[in-house]
């Protein structure tokens, strides 16, 4: 099992990698646990940059991560 910390670092990491770092300014914006306490539901919002490294805009994801292992199952656009 991970706690809600181990949850948060392997949303961030999965995105981070996802976008071959080039995500900036990471936040947590949300994070919860299912009812079953099976999984993991972490939204983080960033700014993504060009290739000239100039911030284009402010994305939210929503990342579903196994409690048991930390393992990454999906990714989601958030909708607030």
């Amino acid at each position: 099992m991970i706690d809600a910390k181990e949850a948060v670092k392997k949303a961030k990491e999965y995105l981070a990698n996802l976008y071959n770092g080039s995500v900036e300014d990471m936040k947590l914006e949300e994070i919860e646990i299912d009812d079953s306490q099976s999984y993991w539901i972490v939204t983080i919002s960033f700014f993504t940059a060009d290739k000239q490294n100039i911030i284009v805009h402010k994305e939210y994801k929503t990342i579903k991560i196994k409690n048991s292992d930390g393992e990454v199952l999906g990714m989601k656009i958030a909708r607030f």
